[in-house]
């Protein structure tokens, strides 16, 4: 029998969408729109509603008689089934939004959170196919991540397992998100490379290399931006070499202290900042030999790209 699965990947500032058919893995029909998380939640709702039956389309009969629905949340998903914590995308939060999917399309709805979703899909999909222990790690505007244990993702008993990004590594450190210090996402994620950068280009007196980054941004420290870092290297800025070095060190603390936590056989690494690849990968391998107690550390780039919320959204259906 042939089942179509619709996997939403609902994000800070856009919402993705696709559908696929159990037996492949590529996507029948996509669409990408803005979240609009600021709206009221039924206001809200009702245009996902809408943006779900213009994927559907055609296939609407068949859908509801054997399909599935996969949704990836930025947030924490509790026991009751509500959505929890969910500083990017408020209007989720306390919403129920599996019961509300199910009353409406009566089909089986799956939520997890979109780093755990993630996970499956590298998982089933991607770079770890095949591994019965490995470990996700995202690198965005977050750190995210999801823990699979003999093929099958460890939630924990609250379901807050895999938050990787909350490993403390540096005690009474920078202040995060989450209210704690010292958590890894304060020093690993995107933002905070890029926040370290602008505050040396804001310097009154700058160094040849910092010079060279100020012009690569306009002349304006505040237009630096993470996407003119592969530019640098190829000009072999020594600010650059200085900064990812040190952004892979606090990357390699965390994914060392989860390598001596559970030994898996692969960890794969995906988010906007693993784009810049072989420089990024050689630095956290650099730092894993002095932090890791394992020899050898499996550290894989992710292999799905952007649509990964998506097809982690599909997963969760197949799980």
């Amino acid at each position: 029998m042939t089942l179509l699965d619709l996997g939403i990947d609902i994000g800070g500032t856009k919402i993705a969408m696709g559908l696929s058919k159990k037996q492949g893995v590529g996507l029948t029909r996509k669409l990408v729109f803005s979240s609009q998380g600021k709206l009221p939640p039924t206001q809200w709702y009702a245009r996902l509603k809408e943006n779900m039956w213009l994927v559907l389309g055609h296939d609407l009969k068949t859908f509801q008689d054997k399909g599935r629905i996969g949704v990836a949340i930025p947030g924490q998903i509790l026991k009751d089934g509500r959505i929890g914590h969910c500083p990017n995308t408020p209007v989720l939060k306390k919403l129920n939004l599996a019961q509300w999917l199910k009353k409406d399309f009566k089909v089986p709805v799956h939520t997890d959170n979109d780093a755990n979703a993630a996970a499956l899909a590298e998982h089933q999909f991607g770079a770890g196919r095949g591994i019965q222990r490995m470990v996700y790690l995202t690198i965005s505007t977050g750190i995210g991540g999801g823990i699979i244990e003999g093929g099958k993702l460890v939630t924990g008993n609250d379901h807050v397992a895999g938050e990787v990004g909350h490993l403390i590594i540096h005690f009474d450190g920078e202040r995060c998100a989450c209210g704690r210090r010292g958590c890894l996402e304060a020093y690993g994620r995107g933002p905070a490379l890029e926040e370290r950068i602008r505050r040396r280009l804001s310097q009154k007196k700058l160094s040849v290399g910092e010079k060279q980054l100020l012009n690569l941004a306009g002349g304006k420290a505040s237009h630096w931006r993470n996407t003119l870092i592969s530019r640098a290297l190829k000009k072999h800025n020594p600010v650059i070499l200085q900064e990812l070095d040190r952004h892979s060190f606090y990357l390699a603390v965390g994914i060392g202290s989860l390598a001596n936590i559970l030994n898996p056989e692969r960890i794969v690494l995906g988010g906007g900042l693993t784009q810049l690849g072989k420089p990024l990968f050689a630095a956290i391998h650099k730092h894993l030999k002095s932090v890791a107690i394992p020899k050898h550390v499996d550290l894989r780039p992710a292999a799905l790209g952007a649509d990964v919320g998506i097809y982690g959204a599909i997963a969760l259906c197949r799980k």
